[in-house]
């Protein structure tokens, strides 16, 4: 929130019509959250998700460009936006003043991004997917497609640039279509316990990519969250994975899938890489995801209680062992 802040002031101080934002996630966040405050300076407790705040319709005179290095969260196109309150909190905002004019996409920027990063961001995109598919009672058909067509860009191509060539052009171009496409179906309810969770490890663990802590909290979210999803979407994820719906225990197959290719991705375990957290107070993190700010993208969803919670890290923590 402090370089929000900061950004207002430099955009009061000048004579400016636009606001670029470029970089990563965080980076294009902070742009689009200056032009919100700039126009809205109560916007935390107004367009705040998290404590039952509304959407805001645009107001700011100033235009928008974004011009993502990354691919990843969508954010150059949703009109959301996380930002860290001073409390170390993520908060969600929604505002027409947060959905960017211009989205510059060029891959061209993104070939020499590293492995590791590149990784990260792919899988957050490919979760901000699966936020929508498996959306408990919220799926709607053009969006199910969409979602599904992102996943399935980062599952084919992601491992191209992690085996064969991290300069593959028509690679990084996939991964910058599901990016925009997991960032253009980004409006209304949204919903499970992948981003919460995510959430939650990053605050604790700042060394871990928010894109790795969706990682490891997605074989969990397929296995919970599936089984209340629509036929299509499991007959998509099936047949994606190559498990035959008609067999036992297709939904473990199908999770068990994806635990192998982001293993085989270079998705470590929580306990090589937070080496000095102990199992107890991992599973005591379920609290806090209880309180994460992203709740409020689904009114329909059934929230998970504490002991599910539980479960549910206990489920994460052992699931890249």
């Amino acid at each position: 929130i402090s370089s929000v802040t900061h950004a207002v002031e430099i955009l009061q101080s000048g004579n400016f019509d636009t606001l670029l934002g470029a970089g990563g996630g965080s980076a294009m966040d902070i742009a689009k959250a200056a032009r919100l405050f700039e126009a809205i300076p109560d916007a935390f407790t107004r367009c705040n998700l998290s404590t039952n705040g509304q959407y805001c319709h645009r107001q700011s005179q100033y235009k928008l460009i974004t011009l993502p290095t990354l691919s990843g969260s969508g954010c150059e196109y949703m009109a959301g936006a996380v930002i860290t309150n001073n409390k170390h909190e993520k908060v969600t905002l929604t505002a027409g003043d947060l959905q960017s004019d211009m989205a510059i996409i060029d891959p061209l920027l993104q070939v020499n991004v590293p492995v590791s990063i590149t990784v990260a961001s792919a899988i957050d995109s490919m979760c901000h997917a699966f936020n929508k598919v498996c959306a408990p009672r919220c799926e709607f058909q053009y969006r199910n497609v969409m979602a599904i067509d992102a996943i399935k860009a980062v599952w084919e191509y992601l491992p191209i640039i992690v085996f064969e060539n991290m300069h593959d052009i028509e690679a990084r171009s996939a991964l910058c279509y599901s990016s925009i496409m997991s960032g253009y179906i980004g409006g209304g309810p949204s919903g499970n316990f992948n981003h919460p969770v995510a959430h939650t490890i990053s605050r604790f663990f700042p060394s871990v990519p928010h894109g790795i802590a969706c990682a490891w909290a997605l074989p969990a979210t397929i296995r919970h969250v599936l089984p209340e999803c629509s036929d299509w979407t499991y007959n998509e994820l099936a047949q994606l994975t190559g498990v035959c719906i008609s067999s036992e225990n297709s939904i473990s197959k199908i999770t068990n899938a994806f635990i192998i290719w982001l293993k085989n991705v270079g998705v470590p375990s929580p306990s090589k890489w937070v080496q000095e957290i102990d199992y107890n107070s991992w599973i005591g993190m379920s609290k806090c995801v209880a309180q994460d700010g992203t709740w409020g993208l689904n009114p329909f969803y059934d929230y998970p209680s504490d002991e599910q919670l539980q479960v549910i890290l206990d489920e994460i923590w052992h699931d890249f062992q």
